[in-house]
């Protein structure tokens, strides 16, 4: 938990702000904040590479093993 760099409510936050300062989901959903949002995590996804994994931590680059996994997967269901 921190504090949200907007409104001060103490939440879950992610680093979608104007800087990648912690924002809440209320705050990152707002319609004056969503477009800063949805350029901020697309700038992390970037980041990450060909690989990513979202899980309850964010974002992350992801290893080979996953990428394995994600592959024989795909060719599991042809």
């Amino acid at each position: 938990m921190m504090r949200c760099y907007l409104c001060d409510a103490l939440s879950e936050c992610r680093p979608y702000g104007p800087k990648g300062q912690g924002v809440c989901f209320s705050c990152a959903m707002s319609p004056e904040q969503k477009g800063a949002t949805e350029m901020m995590f697309g700038k992390t996804l970037d980041a990450c590479g060909e690989i990513v994994v979202i899980d309850d931590n964010g974002a992350r680059p992801g290893t080979s093993k996953e990428m394995e996994r994600i592959l024989e997967g795909k060719n599991n269901a042809e």
